[in-house]
């Protein structure tokens, strides 16, 4: 039988303060390195406007800790190519609430037809425990 954590019983890992809190904090910190890194790594496919649509978006940390390069592609599922689409990159909170916006470099002005592909990237300075999200605009 685990004894439970609250029973004096239990031995626990000596804390710098000796709280024997040590374990805990430890835990709880590999939780939040964990979800930030399950949050930078999910894939959004977020159509922008009819035959648009931003997906693979990834991120990855820059060579300086400080920074962390996010990536993605713009798909044009119109029979037409589109032109002057431009990208913005963000850092959204948990709530929801955008932190930080930055303008995106695309690999071409233009995006051809059918299904034609365009990839994207911008840098961005890391934060933890944000995820990022891409906006398109089509003119």
């Amino acid at each position: 039988m685990i004894a439970p954590m609250s029973d004096p019983s239990t031995p626990r890992a000596p804390s710098r303060d000796g709280s024997g809190r040590g374990p805990a904090l430890a835990a709880l910190l590999a939780l939040a390195l964990f979800a930030s890194c399950a949050a930078v790594q999910r894939d959004l496919a977020t159509p922008v406007a009819a035959g648009i649509v931003v997906t693979d978006l990834r991120a990855q940390p820059a060579g300086n800790t400080a920074f962390t390069d996010v990536s993605g592609t713009v798909v044009n599922d119109r029979t037409t190519p589109v032109s002057g689409v431009t990208v913005r990159v963000q850092q959204i909170d948990y709530a929801g609430q955008v932190l930080d916006s930055v303008p995106a470099t695309l690999s071409s002005q233009t995006i051809p037809p059918n299904g034609g592909r365009v990839q994207f990237s911008a840098r961005m300075s890391t934060m933890q425990l944000v995820t990022y999200g891409a906006v398109a605009e089509v003119p």
